[in-house]
């Protein structure tokens, strides 16, 4: 039950039945009575992490109390989804995978990694060359008539297993630094290599997100210049990514197509009036709020009571929501998670500090936060800490997710 659900984190839209009850989250569910009930779950040791974790999770059952008199069912399912993202996908999922060693849990990683980003494929190849669209045999549970465009030629993005091209991205962009780790300082088969970033290259394309280009490099540059400034030297590491960076720059600002492809496009047409329209509407709720409104938010999913939309970015969404106390609280957690991992010179440490980061990046631009993937990089940074250990290269294994826990 521990792998199917590591193999499940991906499948958030494509074939479930529900938008709430999704795959990933059923077989967490059913892998934690399973083991609970068989006595094969240790006993939760709470890390400093744990600590802040609760604290935010207290100000979002303080917010809904608050507010208790003006919420209804639908603000209570925000209340389950923040709360079950982190006692489900972060605590529950850590005990959940406590028999599995940190090679094993990216192994299972990266072969969800390539089922989503082939079936994106296969699903960007059919729909745009061919006369069969994929998501006619595959049932969602919403969005089901999806044909997002790119470019002047009429293509549509793929999003694979997720609801939006957008969400495909982020979840290609968190993986990144993780898959890049596990393949070439655990791994030693050149051929995944290779299939790795012919595949990832080519899935950035077919999903083509302009958050995920801003971004995943981004959360690099700025890896890169923390790194330098904590070793005090910059290293042959830090000069490759400078030098690689400084490349796509130089061709993206000088080519006034790829500027209009990549970012001017972003900022015409309805896409960004209706999100410019949510996030002022958003704002000046908040502004114009009494005290306590400020201080504990509107309660979560409030945007439903308060007849607005939500605002395109989980921090925004959080301040209407949860108040100033709740998002600082939330940048606490992360903030001490970040600095963290900053600490931890390890390689691991590094592809688990750029991950978490573009999660928090994709943040700005996304109102969805309860993604069983979102918590990836929290779950790896709790094994670390709670094992002891982190990973180490192994023996080449065959690329299946059968074999022993490890």
């Amino acid at each position: 039950m521990d792998a199917l659900y590591l193999l499940s984190i991906p499948f958030v839209s494509a074939f479930n039945v529900s938008q709430i009850f999704i795959i990933p989250l059923m077989l967490a569910l059913l892998g934690l009575v399973w083991y609970g009930g068989t006595g094969r779950l240790d006993r939760l040791h709470l890390i400093q992490a744990d600590f802040l974790m609760l604290f935010f999770l207290a100000c979002v059952l303080i917010s809904t109390a608050v507010n208790l008199p003006h919420l209804s069912a639908k603000n209570l399912n925000h209340v389950l989804a923040v709360c079950a993202g982190y006692l489900i996908f972060y605590l529950g999922a850590e005990r959940l995978t406590q028999h599995l060693s940190i090679e094993r849990v990216l192994h299972l990683l990266f072969i969800g990694y390539l089922i989503s980003t082939i079936f994106g494929l296969l699903e960007f190849v059919l729909v745009n060359f061919t006369s069969i669209n994929l998501n006619d045999f595959v049932f969602r549970p919403a969005v089901e008539d999806y044909t997002p465009g790119f470019l002047d030629i009429v293509l549509i993005r793929a999003r694979s297993l997720f609801e939006e091209s957008g969400y495909f991205a982020a979840y290609m962009a968190m993986m990144a630094p993780l898959m890049a780790f596990y393949l070439w300082k655990i791994r030693t088969e050149r051929w995944l290599r290779v299939l790795f970033v012919v595949l990832t290259l080519a899935s950035y394309f077919a999903a083509f997100s302009v958050s995920l280009f801003i971004f995943l490099p981004f959360a690099v540059a700025v890896t890169v210049v923390l790194r330098t400034l904590q070793e005090g030297r910059i290293t042959r590491g830090a000069l490759i990514s400078f030098a690689i960076l400084t490349l796509i720059a130089i061709v993206v600002l000088s080519s006034p197509v790829l500027m209009e492809l990549l970012f001017l496009r972003k900022f015409e047409g309805g896409s960004f009036q209706d999100r410019n329209e949510k996030f002022a509407a958003t704002l000046d709720l908040v502004m114009d709020a009494d005290w306590w409104r400020v201080v504990f938010g509107h309660g979560p999913g409030s945007y439903f009571n308060l007849g607005i939309k939500p605002a395109i970015s989980v921090y925004l969404n959080y301040l209407r929501d949860l108040g100033v106390v709740g998002l600082s609280a939330y940048l606490l957690l992360m903030g001490f998670v970040l600095v963290d991992l900053l600490r931890d010179r390890s390689p691991f440490g590094v592809a688990l500090f750029v991950s978490a980061l573009v999660i928090q990046l994709f943040y700005i631009s996304t109102p969805i936060y309860f993604l069983p993937y979102y918590f990836i990089p929290m779950l790896l940074y709790r094994m670390r800490i709670v094992r002891g250990r982190n990973p180490e290269r192994t023996p080449a294994a065959p690329l299946s997710a059968a074999g022993s826990a490890g």
